[in-house]
């Protein structure tokens, strides 16, 4: 019987790990794919510049195609709408990872004092 238990949570864990339910629990598919991007770049920063390094956010179309790119293709809508808190129809960085968007504002504040 502990062996069927197992089994089933192991079962669990493979479609959490595989996007095919979103985490249980309370949790969000948006706090899921941030934790996704977390796994296969190292940061939210590093996929984050991997999309779109110019203009410092992305529209639902920009997001969508990266989205489809890194292999989703459920819930978008559901997680972009999480991911834009301010509902600008934007994303950026500080939507998605505010702890990194805090440092790179301090590590830039420091650059332009030193030129200075």
């Amino acid at each position: 019987m502990w062996y069927h238990a197992d089994k089933l949570t192991s079962r669990k864990l493979k479609r959490n790990v595989l996007g095919l339910d979103r985490v249980e629990e309370g949790g969000c598919s948006a706090t899921w794919f941030l934790s996704e991007l977390k796994r296969r770049y190292g940061s939210v920063l590093r996929a984050f510049l991997a999309v779109d390094a110019k203009t410092g956010s992305l529209n639902f179309h920009m997001f969508s195609v990266a989205y489809a790119r890194l292999g989703y293709s459920r819930d978008v809508r559901m997680v972009w709408f999480l991911l834009d808190a301010d509902g600008s129809g934007e994303v950026d960085l500080d939507e998605m990872d505010p702890t990194a968007s805090g440092l790179l504002r301090r590590f830039h504040c420091v650059v332009v004092a030193a030129g200075e």
